[in-house]
């Protein structure tokens, strides 16, 4: 007795189908959301260089707009450190510190007017001052 064939040709051709959707959800290639840029925007990250001139150390996030902010990463007290921060186009960013010892919370002043690439200094001194501005000045 001859089985009919055609449910597994059937199958072998969506799983042939399916295949490269597949692959491209699990490389990250189908990715969106926040820091993602639109087709045929640019799509360089933000560089972010922080000085932390206070003498405890500071959990940091970036917030574009009014968004939720979004976890940047720690630096120690009396220290410098470097951050990328994805790129959103046409809006601010903000950045957020969490100061680990006093419990308390500070936002820098805006920063509009980015551009893919951009690079940015961030310097944290006296208690809970924020000052933002492009690098170089």
């Amino acid at each position: 007795m001859a089985r009919d064939k055609r449910p597994l040709q059937t199958l072998a051709a969506v799983c042939c189908l399916l295949a490269p959707l597949a692959l491209a959800c699990s490389s990250g290639q189908a990715a969106t959301g926040p820091g993602t840029a639109a087709p045929g925007e640019g799509t360089a990250p933000l560089t972010l260089t922080v000085d932390n001139q206070l003498g405890e150390p500071i959990t940091l996030r970036y917030r574009w707009d009014t968004a939720v902010a979004s976890p940047l990463g720690t630096i120690d007290g009396r220290s410098s450190a470097t951050f990328q921060i994805p790129w959103r186009a046409m809006m601010e960013v903000r950045i957020v510190a969490d100061f680990t010892t006093s419990r308390r919370t500070a936002t820098s002043n805006p920063m509009p007017r980015l551009n893919p690439g951009d690079s940015l200094h961030l310097t944290i001194r006296l208690p809970h001052q924020l000052i933002l501005e492009p690098a170089g000045r």
